[in-house]
């Protein structure tokens, strides 16, 4: 017959043993209050420099794709050899007349993409991109207008500009006059954040953009095509470029996966903003193991009480990840509201600092599984208490 001292002992429920732990681990973290700042900071800091590396590389992409990304198309008819959108290049303007006779193509207008100069008043210049559109539909911008209105576009001689630049062009106003490629120009309004890499924007009639660049009225940069609803882009696109064998014709998001790769394997700058992301996230990782291990060195009693208690190497292994789970959670909420703050900040005309939604989730999930990655090595020093040393 079993006597009550015989009975096996029934552990809680693998829940309840996860909540006991936090419930301690979460006292042992603020005991010291400092220490729980010094870990924070650690993941806080990674927050900060991963996102703003990865939101700065975002907004350098964003404005290397402007034109294409906010062109308001779905097929485009390019160059041979077109890497990137860039003047210089041309094609024939048959190539856009041959759309339009195509019957899933709703609109298939031409754009041209000049170099200019605008003329300051105090002498000096200073360089343009100029895109010329053709109305009222402006395929291919202005976008984002923050003074003015397109249609204004369809008087002559006239131009919209950026914003954020009106210093430097000589502080221009609405109805400024400016000599652009020695034309003198009238300002119709302004863009906000249209300044791409390298110089900014300005938007003009597709005739007069024509003529600010000397391109011959047989030609055009690229043609824009608009395909009607309910049609399939890819099928229509491969259809155009078998009519038009002297251009390229990529679909909206081929061109834009074209330009990106363009983007990072000519120049260095995935490689620059992925090394900072790496090493905020590195110097965080080091931060956040120092101080768990620390924690865990100046608690050996405690825990040692804890086994002395019933407390498995599992239940502390629970303990120390309810720990990392809250260290992740916690620096990461505050790492991502300065970030967002200097991005509001920093953001401007000229820069831009993209914050995504997809951001967030992944920074919540890297930086609570750096912190229980940090635990580990705390673990193993765990895995040698034993609860005898309590009573030494």
């Amino acid at each position: 017959m079993r006597t009550a001292l015989s009975l096996p002992i029934r552990r809680p429920a693998w829940p309840v043993r996860f909540l006991t732990m936090a419930r301690v681990g979460w006292h042992l973290m603020t005991f010291n209050r400092l220490r729980l700042m010094a870990t924070l900071l650690g993941v806080v800091f990674a927050t900060i420099l991963a996102n703003q590396a990865i939101g700065t590389l975002l907004g350098l992409m964003d404005k290397f794709a402007m034109l294409e990304r906010h062109a308001n198309t779905d097929i485009w008819i390019v160059p041979k050899g077109t890497q990137v959108l860039n003047g210089g290049k041309t094609i024939s303007l048959a190539a856009v007349l041959t759309a339009r006779g195509m019957p899933d193509v709703a609109l298939a207008m031409p754009m041209v993409l000049v170099g200019g100069n605008i003329k300051l008043p105090n002498g000096g210049a200073e360089p343009l991109q100029i895109v010329g559109t053709v109305g009222p539909e402006y395929l291919g911008g202005p976008w984002n207008l923050v003074a003015g209105d397109r249609r204004a576009l369809a008087q002559a001689d006239t131009v919209i500009i950026e914003d954020s630049q009106r210093e430097e062009f000589g502080n221009v106003n609405l109805g400024s006059r400016r000599e652009i490629n020695e034309h003198l120009t009238t300002v119709a309004g302004f863009t906000y954040g249209l300044t791409g890499i390298g110089a900014s924007f300005a938007f003009a009639d597709y005739d007069y953009a024509r003529e600010l660049g000397k391109i011959s009225p047989d030609q055009t940069n690229f043609g824009l095509i608009k395909v009607k609803p309910g049609a399939d882009i890819g099928a229509v696109a491969r259809q155009l470029a078998g009519r038009v064998p002297d251009a390229t014709v990529l679909t909206t998001a081929e061109l834009d996966a074209m330009m990106m790769n363009n983007l990072f394997r000519v120049t260095p700058i995935g490689i620059i903003f992925s090394a900072l992301a790496a090493f905020g996230v590195l110097i965080g990782f080091i931060i956040v193991s120092l101080s768990i291990f620390s924690a865990v060195s100046d608690n050996l009693r405690e825990f040692g009480t804890l086994k002395a208690v019933g407390a498995r190497s599992l239940d502390l292994g629970l303990l120390l990840l309810a720990q990392a789970v809250a260290y992740g959670v916690l620096g990461s909420t505050i790492g991502l509201g300065v970030i967002s703050a200097l991005a509001s900040v920093m953001s401007s005309g000229k820069m831009l600092i993209l914050i995504q939604p997809w951001m967030i989730g992944a920074t919540f999930a890297l930086m609570t599984g750096m912190c229980c990655v940090a635990s580990l090595i705390s673990l193993l020093r765990l895995w040698r208490v034993e609860p005898g040393m309590v009573f030494r």
